[in-house]
C-alpha cells in the first residue's frame, strides 16, 4: 500500500465521518441555539454599531435659522478569523516496503479521530470564551477592535462577578437588569450555565415546582428533581451542550445576537512521509461574536 493509498482512505472514508461526527457535534450545540452565518470574506468579521444619536430637536420662532442635522456616533467592531489546527504522525510503517492491512489503517484512523476530537475541543472552548469577552460590563475591550465600554456605555452588558454561590436571588437580578427599559422579550434569551452551577442551581428552582413522584403498588416515593429547562420564562440550555464552560459561569443571551461563522471546513492534508512514518496536519476555521452586548448577561464565579 501507497502513501497515496493512505491518504485517499483518509479522505474518501474517514474525513466525511470526522465532520459529521466529531467537528460538527462540537459546534452543533451552538448551531442549535444560536444564528448560522454564511462565511464571510476577506481575514475579518465586521459589524456596525450606532452608539449615540445627538439630536437639536427644539422649539423655533419664524425668525430662527434651520436647525443643524442630528449627529451620529457610529462604531465598527471587527473580530479576526481564528483557525484550529494540529498534526499526528503515526511511526512503524514503512511505505516503501510494508504491507499493511486493517491494523495499519485503523492505527492511522485512530489517530487522526483523537486529533480531531482536540480541535473540536478546542473550537467549543474558543467559542466560549469569546462569547465570555464579548458579554462584559467593563473589563474586557469589545471585539478585535479593542472599543472601550466606558466610552460607549452601549457595549457594556449586565454583570455580577461576587465570588458567591448561584442562588434565585441572583438568577432573578440578571434577569430583571438585562430586560428591563431594554424592550426585549425574554422568549428570545436562553441562559448557559457551567454544570457544577447547573447542579447547584437545579434544586433550587426545581422546588419552586412539583417535584418528580413515583407510585409503585400504592405508595408514592419522591424520585428527585426535574432537569430544569425553564426558570421564570428563560431557557436554560442542558449543561451537556456546552461541557467546556469556565466553572461557575453563567451567560444569559439573545439568541438572534450570537453569530457563528464558519469559514474553512475540516481538511486532513497529507504531508511528507517520513523514512518510517505517515504524516496527516488538520485544519479547521470557525468564529463566533455576540452582537448588541447591552442585550446580554454574565455572571461569574457562581459555583
Amino acid at each position: 500500500m501507497s502513501f497515496a493509498d493512505y491518504n485517499e482512505f483518509i479522505q474518501r472514508e474517514l474525513r466525511p465521518e470526522i465532520i459529521d461526527t466529531v467537528i460538527y457535534d462540537s459546534v452543533d450545540p451552538f448551531l442549535r441555539w444560536f444564528n448560522r452565518e454564511e462565511a464571510k470574506k476577506g481575514d475579518r468579521i465586521t459589524s456596525r454599531y450606532r452608539l449615540a444619536h445627538t439630536s437639536n430637536a427644539g422649539f423655533y420662532t419664524k425668525a430662527d435659522v434651520d436647525v443643524a442635522p442630528a449627529t451620529q456616533t457610529l462604531a465598527k467592531p471587527y473580530w479576526t478569523k481564528v483557525f484550529a489546527q494540529g498534526a499526528i504522525e503515526v511511526h512503524g510503517i514503512d511505505i516503501s516496503n510494508d504491507k499493511p492491512g486493517n491494523d495499519s489503517l485503523d492505527e492511522v484512523a485512530f489517530q487522526v479521530r483523537k486529533e480531531a476530537q482536540k480541535i473540536a475541543d478546542v473550537n467549543q472552548g474558543g467559542f466560549l470564551t469569546q462569547i465570555k469577552n464579548d458579554v462584559d460590563s467593563s473589563s474586557i475591550a469589545y471585539s478585535d477592535a479593542s472599543l472601550s465600554r466606558s466610552t460607549y456605555p452601549l457595549l457594556a452588558s449586565y454583570e455580577e462577578d461576587t465570588n458567591a454561590t448561584i442562588t434565585l436571588a441572583y438568577m432573578r437580578g440578571m434577569i430583571q437588569n438585562v430586560i428591563t427599559n431594554k424592550q426585549v422579550n425574554l422568549a428570545d434569551y436562553v441562559c448557559l450555565m457551567e454544570s457544577s452551577v447547573y447542579y447547584t442551581f437545579k434544586p433550587l428552582a426545581a422546588a419552586l415546582h412539583t417535584l418528580n413522584m413515583e407510585t409503585v403498588a400504592g405508595v408514592s416515593r419522591d424520585m428527585g428533581f426535574s432537569d430544569v429547562a425553564n426558570f421564570e420564562g428563560l431557557r436554560i440550555a442542558p449543561p451537556t451542550d456546552f461541557t467546556n464552560m469556565t466553572t461557575g459561569d453563567v451567560f444569559m443571551l439573545r439568541r438572534q445576537d450570537v453569530n457563528v461563522v464558519p469559514h474553512r471546513e475540516m481538511n486532513i492534508k497529507a504531508k511528507e512521509s517520513g523514512r518510517d512514518s505517515i504524516k496527516f496536519a488538520l485544519y479547521s476555521g470557525w468564529n463566533i461574536y455576540v452582537d448588541n452586548p447591552y442585550l446580554q448577561g454574565k455572571m461569574t464565579d457562581k459555583d
